[in-house]
């Protein structure tokens, strides 16, 4: 128990706060502000809440310590429990820890990110009182970001008022049929005009209303004129550049909004365009295999980038008030962004196996073509794929407004003029091994003298890309975690201290 107190007191000497941790002071009474964190908390992406250390920026934090913890406790519960205060409760039995640093009492809070359909949470019923997390500060949601948190939690498809087939493009439909007739043959839709064909697989359906047809939002976005799309989804706008080697100036774009030869700009036709431009463009990636032998490995980059373009765009949120899509190619990764938060985890992105559609009609009929990974797994396949090519994981970033991903193209470290080959050699090394090293066992694993290896991890820890655990001979090395990931490491130990706690009081 010690000892992992030890460790636990490091960690919250050195914490900064960022989007996903907040410091408070709290030594007698809890702050008003809390609630502040915690509504920001449970609208954006969750975070650890740490009362009892007051964050100094630069340099170890203070530890203040909490004069009546179990007080505070108790009116922590009391609080976030009582709906006159808090819209919803996001806090169980196992997300309050309490810990002893310097004899001091300090209390974590783990708040987990709200379901969906509990959205906005608010405090003193006042919706007004809704608050989202922009950094390391909680902001007061404007009226367009409760009404897409609102949004967020009732999901579903919208049958178009005043919209025929005059507003869909006939070569997109006809490109778009053809497709679909040659993976279903025996479904004989060659014996359908264009308007019973969307009927039957569902892009045009009725209106149990009135009893009339109408054209789904899924189908305008997917098929539909620029004209046409813009008349509904009023700031609908996709745009793709390929950079040139200084990654400043464009050397090709694709954009919705200007003239093009493309034809019609919706999102089949972009996809395609773009997809295309993607491969031309796409310098051969490669991997060492088990021989140290060069192999290529174009086919899995390609896929794993189509599954992000795809991603891109068909869960981008096209009614929020400020959406886009932006595709940026570089070079050496590309940047995926598109408009609305992430409707799952990263974890769960990751993991694979949970799917939170924002447009159900729209995913449908991208899967009836065959270009979108089964549902759920998508993200699997991009994280498996760039773990195996390049030893890490695309970084991703969301929050209310819009959602990003990075996808390397090459090894992350492969434009560092900075680092020498025995620095690319030790960061692989902290990469393959995923866990904290001595110096001892970075010598032996990387076959080098303590000399070369010593200045390599000064190197490396001056470029923020390695961080020390403990002190002394005792001192281990590992990787710089993002945010998130920093946020993920904390939660660990917080459930291997939480399992600690109840053996303690099984005894």
């Amino acid at each position: 128990m010690n000892n992992e107190k030890t460790k636990l007191s490091f960690d919250l000497k050195k914490i900064k706060e960022n989007e996903n941790i907040e410091l408070k002071k709290a030594d007698n009474n809890l702050p008003n502000s809390l609630w502040e964190t915690y509504s920001a908390f449970c609208n954006t992406s969750g975070g650890i809440i740490i009362l009892g250390i007051e964050e100094e920026k630069n340099g170890d934090n203070i530890i203040i310590g909490i004069n009546d913890i179990d007080k505070m406790e108790k009116d922590i519960w009391n609080t976030a429990n009582n709906l006159a205060k808090v819209s919803y409760n996001v806090i169980g039995n196992g997300d309050i820890y309490k810990v002893k640093i310097d004899d001091k009492n300090i209390m974590i809070l783990d708040i987990k990110e709200a379901p969906h359909n509990k959205k906005p949470v608010y405090l003193n019923r006042k919706i007004e009182n809704t608050y989202i997390r922009r950094g390391e500060a909680d902001k007061k949601a404007d009226n367009d970001e409760i009404g897409t948190l609102m949004a967020m939690a009732t999901p579903k498809p919208l049958l178009l008022d005043n919209f025929s087939m005059k507003d869909l493009d006939s070569e997109t439909v006809s490109k778009f049929r053809k497709i679909i007739e040659e993976r279903y043959p025996e479904k004989n839709y060659k014996n359908l005009n264009d308007e019973d064909f969307l009927k039957e697989i569902g892009a045009i359906r009725l209106d149990r209303k009135n009893n009339i047809y109408k054209i789904t939002d899924g189908c305008l976005l997917l098929l539909g004129k620029y004209i046409s799309i813009t008349d509904y989804f009023s700031k609908f706008h996709l745009d793709f550049f390929y950079r040139d080697k200084d990654n400043e100036r464009w050397k090709d774009r694709v954009s919705s909004d200007l003239p093009n030869s493309y034809g019609e700009m919706n999102i089949f036709n972009f996809y395609n365009i773009v997809f295309e431009k993607i491969k031309i463009f796409l310098k051969e990636p490669f991997a060492l295999n088990e021989e140290k032998v060069r192999v290529s490995n174009t086919s899995l980059l390609i896929e794993a980038i189509r599954e992000a373009l795809v991603n891109t765009l068909i869960h981008a949120d096209y009614l929020q008030n400020f959406p886009k899509v932006k595709i940026e190619m570089f070079e050496g990764w590309i940047n995926f962004e598109n408009s609305g938060k992430m409707l799952i985890t990263k974890d769960e992105y990751v993991q694979g196996g949970n799917s939170v559609i924002r447009n159900e009609i729209l995913v449908q009929l991208v899967r009836l073509i065959g270009i979108a990974e089964r549902q759920g797994f998508g993200g699997v396949k991009i994280c498996k794929t760039s773990e195996s090519l390049f030893k890490q994981q695309p970084e991703i970033i969301t929050d209310l407004r819009e959602t990003k991903l990075k996808l390397w193209t090459v090894d992350a470290l492969h434009f560092r003029e900075d680092l020498s080959v025995l620095d690319k050699k030790i960061y692989h090394i902290f990469l393959k091994n995923n866990q904290p090293l001595t110096r001892k066992e970075i010598i032996s694993i990387s076959e080098n003298t303590e000399h070369f290896v010593k200045k390599s991890l000064i190197n490396l820890l001056e470029k923020g890309l390695i961080t020390t655990i403990g002190n002394g001979r005792s001192t281990k090395y590992e990787i710089s975690f993002g945010t998130q990931g920093y946020l993920t490491k904390i939660q660990m130990k917080l459930q291997t201290l939480a399992k600690l706690n109840n053996l303690l009081s099984e005894d």
